[in-house]
């Protein structure tokens, strides 16, 4: 099967690999209940503990919401990208540099939300464009030296030939969509 996503998110990954199937398929359901409850937590922090019908319906999000399920159960990383990018706009508001990072981090499980970066394209922001930049950079050329040329040919072959029937599905999106 080809390389659906850029060699350094496999690396993400790496110790789902090496438990049993089911221990990890547990493991990746827990993580995804973890970033859910997190990246909501850091949306609205401040405000849940002051009202408790917020937090029983974070408490019926996190656990009996069906859409999320299946997204769990197909083993997608929306939660994994929603945890990042909220992580990545909380530590901007905060001025931290950890935003690039975490922006370029998240870049490496889908590409399309580098353009987050098109944020700080204000003159005051570029230091966590160039953070960003330096993050993708570092992943990319480490990913190079360990898997070599050919995985990220893969990959970058199965982006540019995307299926038409895929590349117009919403949940996919890619270079010729």
């Amino acid at each position: 099967y080809p390389a659906v996503y850029p060699p350094p998110f496999y690396f993400y990954l790496t110790p789902l690999a090496l438990l049993p199937y089911r221990l990890a398929t547990s493991v990746w359901f827990l993580l995804n209940e973890l970033f859910l409850l997190t990246a909501l937590l850091w949306c609205g922090a401040e405000k849940l503990y002051r009202s408790p019908a917020r937090m029983a319906m974070l408490s019926v999000i996190v656990v009996a919401f069906q859409p999320l399920y299946e997204q769990m159960a197909n083993g997608q990383a929306n939660l994994l990208l929603l945890v990042g990018v909220v992580l990545a706009v909380r530590l901007w508001a905060m001025g931290s540099m950890w935003s690039g990072v975490v922006l370029g981090l998240t870049a490496m499980v889908k590409p399309q939300f580098a353009l987050l970066g098109l944020l700080w394209i204000h003159p005051t922001e570029w230091r966590h464009l160039g953070t960003a930049a330096a993050t993708i950079c570092v992943l990319e050329l480490g990913a190079l030296a360990v898997v070599g040329l050919d995985d990220w040919l893969i990959h970058l072959r199965y982006t540019r030939d995307f299926p038409c029937a895929y590349s117009l599905w919403i949940l996919n999106i890619s270079l010729r969509g």
